[in-house]
């Protein structure tokens, strides 16, 4: 499976995006990699409480019990300017 978010990665479309996988994982009894591209991103605002609540349903919720291959892919971007060169700059404190 393959995820090409836009945008900005907020609370609300990382919901979207792991509730569309957990039906795919429940669905497809065997397995599957994923691979998201976050090269399209503009930006991503997700305080630290989302993505401690996220990680850990992620970690709960495993309803084959497959392990499987997960790649992110946060290259350069020319689209960010004086943002930086890579999305998930985005997410990481600056202090």
């Amino acid at each position: 499976m393959v995820g090409r978010p836009k945008g900005v990665l907020d609370g609300e479309l990382t919901t979207k995006i792991v509730e569309f996988v957990e039906i795919k994982e429940a669905s497809i009894e065997t397995g599957f990699n994923r691979f998201c591209d976050l090269t399209r991103l503009t930006g991503v605002n997700l305080a630290l409480n989302e993505i401690d609540a996220m990680a850990i349903r992620r970690c709960e919720f495993n309803p084959n019990f497959v392990h499987v291959k997960s790649s992110v892919s946060c290259g350069a971007s020319s689209d960010l300017g004086d943002r930086g060169t890579v999305p998930v700059a985005f997410a990481v404190p600056t202090d």
